[in-house]
């Protein structure tokens, strides 16, 4: 059966935001109030650093082979972006970072992320990779348990 996709409208500012809605599975979703970080009300800047949201991705159930089998499928633009975070592991980095680190804007970033998420729906319990809101901004980081993987993966 093919897929259908549908056009639906979204303000320029928040494409990004639809990706990562998108980069998680919908099983993932239940309820879906929080699987992105409230932005948080007006007034809002004295709330506790590090984590503003619950983190999305990086859960437990990753076996080397699956994570194997993802980065060889996985495209150029992808494979930089795994060896980016997996270069620096448990660090904590700004959307900027990653978009610098990998020669990627955000919007192009998202759209290389989202269909990453789509095949890492069938090969792990989530991405390999995980994202929150801290101090501003989206934060990436990989779990070293995860980024040991990809470099010997790499490393061959």
């Amino acid at each position: 059966m093919q897929q259908q996709f549908v056009m639906v409208p979204v303000p320029a500012d928040r494409v990004e935001e639809v990706y990562r809605l998108l980069a998680v599975p919908a099983a993932k979703r239940a309820g879906g109030a929080d699987v992105l970080p409230d932005a948080g009300a007006a007034g809002d800047a004295t709330e506790p650093e590090p984590v503003r949201g619950r983190v999305v991705g990086a859960e437990d159930g990753w076996t080397p082979q699956a994570l194997e089998t993802f980065y060889r499928q996985s495209s150029e633009a992808q494979q930089r972006f795994l060896r980016f975070l997996s270069e620096r592991p448990d660090e904590r980095l700004s959307l900027a970072e990653v978009s610098a680190g990998v020669g990627y804007n955000g919007r192009q970033l998202g759209g290389m992320l989202g269909g990453a998420a789509k095949r890492a729906e069938k090969l792990g319990p989530s991405v390999p990779w995980g994202w929150h809101h801290m101090g501003g901004a989206w934060m990436y980081f990989m779990p070293r348990r995860y980024a040991e993987v990809f470099v010997k993966v790499r490393n061959g």
